[in-house]
């Protein structure tokens, strides 16, 4: 059973992207550990900006919680860190009663 006191901390750099990793199963463990109405999700989601699909991907799984939880989104870049391209999603999650 998901700890239901604290805020969590999702961190996912480099697998966002993959063609051949699985979003949809990725968001079912999420949203089914997302028990507790009071309590955030917060997601750092960090690739190498390589094109737009991969990059689609992210938008995909950043989309999927904000049409159907409350969220917020606190970065939303494409930018350089010294010669590494970066694409980058932060935002927190939380549930929604329906």
């Amino acid at each position: 059973v998901p700890n239901q006191e604290y805020s969590t901390i999702h961190l996912f750099s480099n697998i966002l992207d993959v063609p051949k990793f699985s979003i949809n199963k990725l968001i079912k463990k999420i949203t089914e550990s997302m028990v507790s109405p009071d309590l955030e999700h917060y997601f750092i989601c960090v690739s190498p900006n390589i094109d737009d699909l991969r990059n689609n991907r992210i938008e995909s799984f950043y989309n999927y919680f904000s049409n159907n939880h409350e969220t917020k989104l606190f970065s939303d870049r494409e930018s350089n860190i010294g010669s590494w391209a970066r694409y980058e999603k932060i935002f927190s999650v939380k549930i929604i009663n329906n």
